[in-house]
């Protein structure tokens, strides 16, 4: 069974790998030179835009950590150029990989004996009764990506979110070192709760809108962070309005938008006529102590 190595799937350095600078009908590409991976590799998504032609055959091929990904062909006789030499090689199709393109020992052993120097990044072999080499890039750490190979690209992704987690202040905790109360002191700032809206930055994120449309308004709300209790000796003129009952609730249904639930209130000293629709998740923290019933339309 094909194997491949878990850097090369992962795209982390490692001691024993070399990368290199590529060239693959015209487009440049990252190579990587691995001893720990039996075969050549290309990823699906270098395949799919350079309309490469693929031998269809269905196999397992397994990664460092004894896991299996379904391959679903070849790329028979590939030309690849490296540093003004060709590099002629067959390789499996990857749905996804970090580094484009994998040499592995399939291609390695086709040279004799090599010479690699991980120190300096470099790799001496003789090719055809003339001798060769190759300088590898340098070791580099983990970037952002720029807009243009954000949309280029393709295959497996995953989406990191930080969530605060509440903490149970009664139980017993072990005391906070004092180089950490001395980090949380001097960036106070940073680690306070948040009470406003974040700060301006130097891209806004717009929504892109359908031809001809406008954003969403939603209903008429009455939004109250704080509703303060009503006295019976207050003016009636400046009362909150307070509900009296619910006569029925829907679901609204927006586009793509997550549906939420309204319900129809009646308000005290008003004929229910004049019942208005609320989002029932609003009116419940803005009357706590009222007891909603479910009365759908």
């Amino acid at each position: 069974m094909p194997e491949i190595s878990f850097h090369a799937m992962a795209g982390a350095t490692h001691p024993r790998t070399l990368r290199l600078q590529g060239v693959l009908k015209n487009r440049e590409v990252t190579v990587l030179i691995d001893g720990r991976s039996t075969h050549n590799f290309i990823d699906q998504s270098i395949v799919s835009s350079l309309g490469l032609p693929v031998v269809r055959e269905t196999f397992q091929v397994m990664v460092g950590n004894r896991e299996t990904i379904s391959c679903s062909g070849r790329c028979l006789s590939l030309t690849l150029g490296i540093q003004n030499q060709r590099v002629q090689a067959d390789f499996y199709v990857l749905p996804v990989a970090a580094c484009p393109i994998v040499l592995g020992v399939q291609w390695l052993e086709t040279l004799g004996p090599v010479e690699l120097d991980y120190k300096k990044l470099t790799m001496r072999f003789i090719h055809r009764g003339r001798p060769c080499s190759f300088q590898g890039l340098d070791k580099f750490g983990l970037e952002p990506l720029g807009d243009t190979e954000l949309l280029h690209i393709s295959g497996m992704g995953y989406f990191l979110q930080i969530t605060s987690v509440p903490v149970d202040q009664s139980s017993n905790q072990a005391p906070m070192p004092s180089d950490l109360s001395s980090l949380l002191a001097q960036y106070a700032e940073v680690f306070a709760v948040p009470i406003g809206l974040p700060p301006q930055r130097p891209h806004d994120h717009r929504i892109p809108l359908l031809a001809d449309h406008q954003p969403y308004v939603g209903p008429s709300i009455l939004v109250s962070p704080e509703i303060p209790a009503v006295s019976n000796t207050s003016d009636s003129s400046t009362c909150i309005p307070q509900p009296e009952a619910i006569l029925a609730s829907r679901i609204i249904h927006k586009g793509k938008y997550r549906p939420h639930k309204e319900v129809l209130v009646q308000w005290s000293g008003a004929p229910p006529g004049d019942a208005m629709w609320e989002n029932s998740w609003r009116f419940s923290r803005m009357y706590p102590g009222f007891v909603l019933e479910d009365k759908d339309v």
